[in-house]
């Protein structure tokens, strides 16, 4: 019995990685139904509707898969991220507190952590997700972008959140979102010449992607300074689109940043 139940979850994972989630929930249902006590079969379940967001149901999955056997590291995350989602902060921020103190964690779960924990409200914790990731994998720059957005949320000093952007810029100097906002954070601790040395090396197309207008205002007003008409340009479109959608939308219109 337990040998089939374990080639049903294989092959409702296969199934699911292949893109036939129908059929691979379709799998597992059946497998359920031939044995309610199957708790690989409700997780397996649980973990493919929380990747489809539906949330409710991976939650009822993961609770009951909860009863049958003990969770492990991928499905306790499952579990706390459907009470995330769900609005049961409290549960969730509990979930994932007991993730983070484990110290064999993979490396791949504090991302899902950082984001549950911003999610949750609490970027303190959120930041210490971030730094418990670059301490067993100094290397991973997002993890240090993550540091260095929390710190932004925690109102911790642009000197010190701009070092952190510097460190994640200096491991991949080709992201162009690491370096804007090493920009702005200069700006803002009132070094301009290191923060137009900054964003020179930008891409005037990747400035066109900035969705907030006041970094875009701010660093349109730096390039004005440089005598950097292109991105200046660039800038001030980003300024008038953000403006636009703005006053398209109600109750947005007249609102200051």
């Amino acid at each position: 019995m337990q040998k089939a139940a374990n080639h049903a979850d294989s092959a409702a994972i296969r199934l699911h990685q292949e893109g036939h989630t129908t059929a691979a929930i379709g799998l597992l249902d059946h497998a359920i139904a031939s044995d309610p006590q199957n708790g690989s079969a409700w997780l397996v379940r649980a973990i493919i509707r929380h990747s489809q967001a539906e949330w409710r149901l991976a939650l009822a999955d993961a609770e009951m898969a909860m009863t049958l056997l003990p969770l492990p590291t991928g499905g306790q995350l499952v579990l706390a991220d459907c009470y995330s989602h769900l609005n049961h902060h409290e549960l969730a921020v509990v979930g994932y507190q007991h993730l983070l103190a484990q110290e064999d964690l993979p490396t791949d779960i504090y991302a899902g952590l950082y984001a549950g924990f911003r999610r949750c409200g609490r970027s303190d914790l959120a930041l210490q997700a971030c730094r418990a990731s670059v301490a067993k994998e100094p290397e991973n720059h997002a993890a240090h972008f993550g540091m260095a957005h929390c710190m932004a949320a925690l109102n911790y000093s642009a000197v010190y959140i701009a070092g952190v952007l510097r460190t994640a810029s200096k491991l991949a100097p080709d992201n162009a979102v690491y370096r804007t906002s090493l920009a702005i954070q200069l700006v803002r601790a009132g070094l301009p010449s290191d923060a137009y040395q900054e964003l020179s090396q930008v891409a005037c197309r990747d400035l066109l992607s900035i969705e907030c207008r006041c970094s875009a205002r701010k660093l349109m007003q730096l390039c004005v300074w440089a005598n950097d008409a292109e991105r200046a340009s660039a800038l001030g479109q980003v300024i008038t689109k953000l403006s636009s959608n703005d006053r398209g939308q109600p109750g947005i219109k007249g609102s200051k940043r």
